[in-house]
């Protein structure tokens, strides 16, 4: 018993002296993502990229609604980045008003969209420490509705003072059985800190 006793104090000292490193990783600010800063304009993005940056010439489409996202566009992207044994594009978001970044958006192209959303929410956990926000563990299949049509998706999300970021598993219903579903994994820009600064 007294044993027992000792080993209970000695793992909670243990998690007390692994207390400041968890803090210490959810202290650290995101400023963007990889070399991207927020307020980086498209010149500032293909410098720092140098060579891996594609232009495109139509704005952001919605994929899912198929609409103009109004006041944002993307004429710059990445492809091909590799991140957890995954092909990704990624898209960098700008403002319209001010031409400067607010958001990257990595779309993983292939399938196993599910396992793919539990290694990239390990991977998020061990860079930037524990998921500030978790919403559910699994989609409602019964948000897809008796006729097939509908939507679900899990969110976890991370935040820091200058960027929140957005991982999603998500399911659209087709009809007729059909289910489309992806992932998608988001930096953005935390407007709010940016009225403070």
């Amino acid at each position: 018993m007294r044993n027992f006793r000792s080993v209970r104090i000695m793992l909670g000292v243990f998690a007390v002296a692994l207390l400041p490193l968890q803090i210490s990783a959810r202290s650290e600010d995101v400023k963007g993502w990889n070399k991207a800063r927020w307020g980086m304009t498209e010149r500032e993005i293909e410098a720092a990229f140098r060579g891996r940056v594609e232009q495109r010439r139509e704005p952001i489409i919605d994929k899912q609604e198929g609409i103009y996202v109004e006041g944002i566009y993307v004429r710059q992207e990445i492809n091909d980045l590799t991140f957890a044994n995954t092909k990704f594009t990624v898209s960098f978001v700008m403002d319209e008003k001010t031409d400067q970044l607010r958001e990257v958006v990595l779309t993983p192209k292939g399938s196993h969209f599910r396992v793919l959303f539990e290694l990239l929410e390990k991977k998020l956990v061990t860079k930037y420490g524990p998921v500030t926000f978790r919403d559910k563990e699994d989609i409602d299949m019964q948000k897809l509705g008796k006729d097939g049509y509908g939507q679900d998706q899990i969110s976890r999300v991370w935040r820091f003072p200058s960027t929140l970021i957005t991982l999603e598993y998500w399911v659209y219903g087709m009809g007729s059985g059909k289910v489309d579903e992806g992932v998608t994994l988001i930096y953005k820009e935390n407007v709010k800190s940016r009225a403070k600064r």
